[in-house]
């Protein structure tokens, strides 16, 4: 990992840990199994995805705005696209309007993944 240098580099780690650390959350309250930053092979790549849910095969990443234009947003999202798998993107926009919860609570179901609490 890169070393900070600027409060604005270490505002955005912290923004990211807090996103993902709530997402974390959110599926131990939902009883669904996950783990973060597995190593998995995909089309002749290996990535690790931030959460993969294994009894899904869904895959959730996080960047800080998943958006045309964000390389590796746009590299992981082309990757899954061929792939056809399951996916979710989250960014601090998710942390900014505190939607977290509201957006796993539509987006897990339609991807085919209950939830245990409503």
């Amino acid at each position: 990992m890169t070393p900070i240098n600027t409060e604005q580099e270490r505002e955005t780690r912290r923004n990211l840990a807090v996103l993902k650390e709530q997402i974390s959350m959110f599926l131990y309250n939902n009883f669904i199994n996950f783990e973060r930053d597995k190593r998995i092979q995909l089309n002749g790549s290996e990535i690790r995805p931030n959460f993969f849910l294994n009894d899904h095969e869904i895959f959730i990443d996080c960047f800080r705005f998943a958006v045309d234009g964000n390389a590796d947003y746009e590299e992981r999202k082309k990757l899954y696209e061929e792939a056809e798998v399951k996916h979710l993107f989250m960014d601090f926009r998710n942390l900014a309007e505190k939607n977290v919860d509201e957006f796993l609570k539509v987006k897990l179901p339609n991807l085919g993944c209950e939830l245990k609490r409503k």
